[in-house]
């Protein structure tokens, strides 16, 4: 918090603060524009994860997916005859998350 009051209050540069510090430039950056934001309370450690999945199968296929697998006890597979444009990694997610984790053949495979 002194490295982000000494470049927001008392105009020290980002350059002079990370030497001071021992940190980037970026960071002193970043923490200075926190500090100057929000003041104490954006000092706070803030999470990684993402705030959302670009990339997470959409709710219409999902609910085309578990109830194929409830319907059809046989094999895990047989969803993906029906809906052949999901991956399998995506597929097992998919029902893992359903709660049906009845997919033996895919432990320790990623692809």
């Amino acid at each position: 918090m002194r490295l982000a009051r000494l470049t927001a209050d008392r105009g020290w540069t980002c350059a002079a603060a990370a030497t001071t510090f021992m940190v980037s430039a970026r960071t002193v950056t970043k923490w200075a524009a926190r500090y100057s934001a929000d003041g104490i309370a954006g000092m706070t450690d803030r999470g990684l994860r993402p705030h959302g999945s670009p990339t997470r199968t959409p709710p219409k296929v999902v609910r085309t997916i578990v109830p194929l697998r409830w319907r059809r006890t046989g094999s895990a597979l047989k969803p993906r005859s029906r809906v052949s444009s999901v991956r399998l990694c995506a597929l097992k997610t998919v029902l893992v998350r359903a709660g049906d984790d009845r997919t033996p053949f895919w432990h320790g495979w990623h692809g």
